[in-house]
């Protein structure tokens, strides 16, 4: 896919395969989307990679699927999707912007034009071998769509700043996690859109930087689609046979009442 090519550009040695590849020396594990629950042998070569001070970046988007994931990192995903006004207008709401609340520690005050197409909050369950950090959040104004219907119901939902990206390290080892609660963001659908593809190497770059700064490059100059919704295709379609002559007859008469005036 479009993220692995991205990473073997920056000169990542990328290999594709199943978990038994723990065994090796590896310094980054991406765990991506899985759809079906692990298996206990599965979980167990994760847990020791962890031990070993392994890091990884983990997208997650099927909560039920994963709980057992979950548990090894000390968080758990929203019952609900996200809905933010401030959104992707070809997706809608449950498509956020993530263009502030970025971590100064990873982003070193970058901030990133990113949009994930569906996510849910991030809740870290205080685990006393962990200590847990946002990376980046959606806006104050985001709610949970409790009652499925898409719109704010302000006697059930409540909005406020929502975690969605989020770094769990080892407080007495060298285990590194970043958790996002979206999979789809880095897919060959999305991945070219926005600032979505800097923030993923950016990321894959923090990781395995062993834990530095390490400078997030700024994006390389894209080309990025305007999405119209119906309502705007239709404005524009109207603009065209009406709004334009009208403009130039009413430019003309103001030019006529004007010369009469002289």
């Amino acid at each position: 896919g479009k993220a692995i090519s991205s990473l073997r550009k920056l000169g990542y040695d990328v290999k594709v395969g199943e978990l038994s590849a723990l065994d090796n020396e590896i310094d980054l594990l991406i765990i991506a989307s899985p759809v079906e629950p692990f298996k206990k042998e599965e979980l167990d070569k994760i847990k020791d990679y962890l031990n070993r001070g392994g890091k990884v970046l983990l997208f997650l988007d099927l909560p039920e699927k994963v709980k057992e994931l979950q548990g090894l990192f000390s968080i758990t995903l929203g019952d609900y999707l996200i809905h933010d006004p401030h959104h992707d207008p070809s997706l809608g709401p449950t498509a956020p912007f993530l263009d502030d609340y970025m971590n100064e520690r990873v982003f070193k005050g970058r901030v990133y034009r990113v949009m994930m197409p569906t996510v849910r909050e991030i809740r870290f369950l205080h685990d006393a071998e962990f200590k847990y950090e946002s990376i980046a959040r959606v806006s104050s104004d985001s709610w949970k769509d409790v009652n499925g219907n898409h719109k704010l119901d302000k006697e059930d939902e409540t909005t406020g700043l929502e975690d969605v990206t989020s770094l769990i390290e080892q407080k007495e080892g060298l285990m590194k996690a970043v958790v996002l609660s979206d999979g789809d963001f880095a897919s060959n659908a999305y991945i070219d859109l926005y600032e979505n593809n800097a923030f993923f190497t950016g990321l894959v770059n923090w990781l395995t930087g062993e834990g530095t700064l390490v400078d997030i490059p700024p994006p390389e100059p894209v080309f990025v689609p305007m999405y119209v919704t119906p309502e705007q295709l239709r404005l524009v379609r109207l603009i065209g046979p009406v709004g334009l002559p009208a403009l130039f007859v009413l430019s003309g008469l103001l030019v006529f009442l004007w010369r009469r005036r002289l």
